[in-house]
């Protein structure tokens, strides 16, 4: 895993974001974004390398009934991530009904096995490395499902950030639920001697998730 999609986000010059914007379910070439967006084909090449650069537009080349093959634009599957799904109004719906016609230790028992499918993805996979080097991993883990997060470490203590949720979208009894699986995951990973406290929440209401862990 890698946390190489984590720091993907929709340009902040307008001319990029239109780009991106055209390109939306479209092919364009150079000329044809020229004249979408008003402004000179030189400009438009030096956006197109950038978005390319960034690896959220790629290029190929048509054959043309007359001339030279035409360079065509179009969105990656990175750049499609840009754009917003509802995804967390189908999950709630699919929580809710599942709430309505399960029990309430099905649906416990249920939670526990989506937390350990989902524990069983973010550890990392490899035993080796130390403590450090392990807790890398695990957080480009986090970073590739798009936590944004990061540590820092002060002799056996290390405090853990967090700047985005990716269960805020969910119903909240669900995503603490989820949410619970920190602990053991960090157990995995720091050793079972851990002091586990979990300082801010997003969930409730702060502006991120932190959480303080010292060895024992």
């Amino acid at each position: 895993m890698t946390n190489k999609k984590a720091n993907i986000m929709m340009p902040s010059n307008n001319t990029r974001a239109e780009i991106l914007n055209y390109l939306l379910g479209n092919q364009m070439t150079a000329i044809q974004l020229k004249d979408k967006l008003g402004i000179n084909e030189s400009a438009v090449r030096r956006h197109l390398q950038k978005l390319e650069n960034k690896e959220l537009i790629e290029h190929h080349f048509e054959k043309a009934s007359k001339g030279r093959p035409k360079k065509y634009y179009k969105l990656t599957k990175s750049g499609m991530e840009l754009f917003p799904k509802e995804t967390g109004l189908l999950l709630n719906i699919l929580i809710k009904n599942m709430e309505n016609q399960l029990s309430e230790k099905k649906m416990k028992d249920l939670m526990e096995k989506v937390g350990e499918d989902l524990k069983d993805y973010i550890k990392p996979k490899e035993k080796e490395g130390d403590t450090d080097e392990r807790l890398k991993k695990l957080i480009d883990n986090f970073n590739m499902l798009g936590f944004f997060s990061s540590y820092e470490k002060d002799e056996n203590k290390y405090t853990i950030e967090y700047r985005n949720c990716i269960f805020s979208d969910v119903s909240k009894n669900f995503a603490k639920r989820i949410c619970g699986i920190h602990k053991d995951i960090m157990k995995d990973v720091l050793g079972e001697d851990i002091d586990f406290k979990q300082k801010y929440s997003i969930l409730g209401g702060d502006e991120i998730c932190q959480q303080i862990i010292k060895k024992g």
